[in-house]
């Protein structure tokens, strides 16, 4: 089994997040290390591919307001958070 490639995950992380999000109204050019923090913070531990999985409805709600207040707008949806998760983990499966 390979080792886990944490670095190359992140990075992953934080484009597709960017690309989640860059046409939102309000967002002027995201940068992946943005993405992260905001993640980072509300899940309070690292992030990994299980945990991006863990994601239902309702945590998908609570990360997409997370991104809204960080960004200090109110236009990025659970569907963003949804489409940037898909992403990664299409990259990223556990």
């Amino acid at each position: 089994m390979r080792p886990f490639d944490e670095l190359g995950f992140l990075t992953t992380l934080g484009r597709e997040f960017c690309i989640a999000i860059h046409n939102v109204p309000g967002i002027d050019d995201p940068s992946g290390q943005d993405c992260y923090s905001v993640i980072a913070e509300y899940l309070n531990r690292s992030v990994t591919p299980e945990i991006l999985q863990s994601f239902d409805d309702g945590k998908l709600l609570d990360l997409s307001q997370a991104f809204n207040r960080y960004f200090e707008i109110s236009g990025i949806t659970p569907e963003h958070m949804r489409n940037a998760i898909a992403s990664v983990l299409s990259h990223w499966p556990s």
